[in-house]
């Protein structure tokens, strides 16, 4: 009998949900140890390489698995119940990974997903709103990014990292870039390869609970920053994407199943101590 697209996509998200459920048992056994411990899983994250989750968001076309938001969150859901660390990275990779789709160009949106794909990625973050520290110049047809980002989630274990640039980086920009994109708050975001020379992952994270989310600090040196690299057209004399708009709802909603998946671990764990 031939399964329906209905029943193929149902099919699909018990699978996913199935393997989620699978490394979550497989992190269990570990995951207070590790806490205590702190530093960054690296073990865990080969396990979420080689399960494939990793591109579950990416569009077929591309080499992903063409998984919805939804299958995305329970994902989440699952992994956090165990282990709100890995949770919290895992969540956190899947807003960066389609941050060239939320802010980038079509161009951008293929070349990212499809490297994705290929290399097996892991993506991270400096983008931390309240640490506006990064600076963006511009070095001749590309630029140089330095300064500090703090709470720089997934650094440690990431083969790239989005960074976004402080406010008034136009200032050094050639004229033909429009004033309005600061004037929107349309600061730029980059993908900076995380070994890219002048990146240095700072060991500085000790936060118990969430000791192994590789949240420290990212400093840029003098970082060289290509100009397909930063995320949507310079030169557009547009405004952002309505679409662009999504990526704080998507945030949003990761803390949300993060937050629930770690709530429901609790309770389960709190009914077997009183049951036994």
């Amino acid at each position: 009998m031939v399964l329906s697209t209905a029943q193929e996509i149902k099919q699909e998200t018990k699978d996913y949900i199935a393997l989620a459920t699978s490394l979550a048992q497989e992190f269990a056994k570990t995951a207070v140890e590790r806490d205590i411990k702190g530093g960054s899983p690296t073990n865990e994250l080969a396990l979420l390489r080689k399960s494939g989750l990793l591109k579950l968001l990416i569009p077929k076309e591309y080499g992903g698995f063409g998984q919805t938001w939804v299958v995305a969150l329970k994902v989440i859901r699952e992994i956090a119940k165990v282990d709100g660390s890995l949770g919290q990275l895992l969540g956190y990779h899947y807003v960066n990974s389609t941050l060239p789709e939320f802010n980038g160009t079509s161009e951008q949106k293929a070349r990212f997903y499809r490297e994705t794909t290929r290399n097996n990625w892991f993506w991270g973050d400096a983008v931390n709103p309240r640490d506006p520290n990064l600076v963006l110049t511009q070095d001749g047809k590309n630029f140089r990014l330095n300064g500090t980002k703090n709470f720089a989630t997934g650094s440690t274990g990431s083969d790239v990292i989005v960074a976004t640039a402080a406010r008034g980086y136009l200032e050094n920009f050639s004229p033909t870039v429009p004033k309005h994109r600061e004037a929107l708050e349309n600061l730029p975001l980059a993908v900076v390869p995380t070994h890219r020379e002048g990146v240095i992952v700072n060991n500085d994270w000790d936060y118990i609970g969430q000791r192994q989310t590789d949240s420290g600090s990212v400093t840029f040196n003098q970082v060289l920053i290509y100009q397909d690299e930063i995320l949507g057209d310079l030169n557009s004399l547009h405004p952002p994407s309505p679409f662009s708009s999504l990526v704080t709802p998507a945030f949003q909603a990761v803390f949300t199943n993060l937050y629930l998946g770690i709530a429901l671990g609790a309770f389960e764990e709190g009914r077997q101590y009183l049951t036994g």
